[in-house]
């Protein structure tokens, strides 16, 4: 049974879990995490290039969908169906697939619809596949996805540099 999600012009901030691959990580007590947390953990995220603002003064619209879910083949459809809105960022805030391949299939489906689109990965995003050692590493290859294919993953200004509204990607575990 699957749902066909819906957009809306609301935005929010979405919030995830990250499943590691780390038995010691997963057993730590949350007060010391962040002093404890493994530095290996952290090494796929070294090749990042820091996300830098971008200016966007044609975008007129938000708009913003999440648990799209498009492994489901409706949903994936539904996304294929959108109708093109060339003046609207569309936030796509997680839970598209745990699959890469389908992730990259529906950022360029969406990418191609959408003056621009505008990415923070959920929990099912980060699942692991077969050759990801853990959920940094997916989110590294997430992230260099992103880049390839013209997707947002840092803070974008639309409309006035002024006065104009910034959209912000926020990861949370």
């Amino acid at each position: 049974m699957s749902s066909h999600p819906s957009l809306s012009t609301a935005f929010f901030f979405r919030t995830t879990r990250t499943c590691w691959r780390c038995s010691n990580f997963a057993t730590r007590s949350r007060s010391s995490d962040a002093e404890q947390f493994p530095s290996h953990l952290m090494m796929p995220l070294q090749d990042i290039k820091p996300r830098q603002p971008k200016h966007m003064p044609n975008i007129k619209r938000v708009r913003s969908v999440s648990d799209i879910h498009t492994d489901y083949k409706a949903n994936m459809e539904w996304a294929r169906t959108l109708k093109a809105d060339p003046d609207c960022l569309l936030i796509v805030a997680g839970d598209i697939s745990h699959d890469t391949s389908i992730i990259r299939k529906t950022l360029q489906t969406l990418r191609r619809k959408f003056g621009a689109v505008s990415y923070t990965p959920g929990n099912h995003d980060l699942w692991i596949e077969h050759g990801v050692e853990n959920s940094i590493e997916k989110l590294a290859s997430l992230i260099q996805l992103c880049d390839d294919i013209g997707v947002e993953t840092g803070p974008v200004r639309i409309g006035n540099i002024d006065k104009g509204l910034w959209v912000t990607p926020l990861l949370s575990w």
